[in-house]
């Protein structure tokens, strides 16, 4: 592992940290730490993952199917039926990292 990943993957837990210490009173607390473990093992696989800086484009490795998500919108079936998903828990993910990346 590389310096820079090792970096990435510190970026990646304190993100994912500060994420779900804000879901305290979230009734959806449990499901949503699912999804970040979830989406940080996706962030770091999936090739098929893009992120501008606003929106995440995923392509699902099982379905093919292709998601747009925001941290509060996601084209999936999880988000059609009001649960929360890997596809919004990455671009959360990827929104606090920038916001840790602006601070530093």
């Amino acid at each position: 592992m590389t310096t820079s990943e090792t970096n990435f993957d510190a970026q990646l837990q304190l993100a994912i940290i500060n994420l779900v210490a804000s879901l305290e009173l979230d009734k959806n607390k449990a499901r949503w730490i699912r999804a970040f473990e979830r989406a940080a093992a996706e962030i770091e696989s999936n090739d098929l993952m893009t992120w501008d800086g606003r929106e995440l484009q995923s392509c699902s490795r099982t379905s093919g199917n292709l998601y747009r998500a925001r941290a509060n919108f996601c084209e999936c079936q999880a988000y059609k039926e009001g649960f929360p998903c890997y596809h919004r828990a990455a671009a959360r993910i990827m929104l606090e990292q920038d916001r840790q990346k602006k601070e530093n």
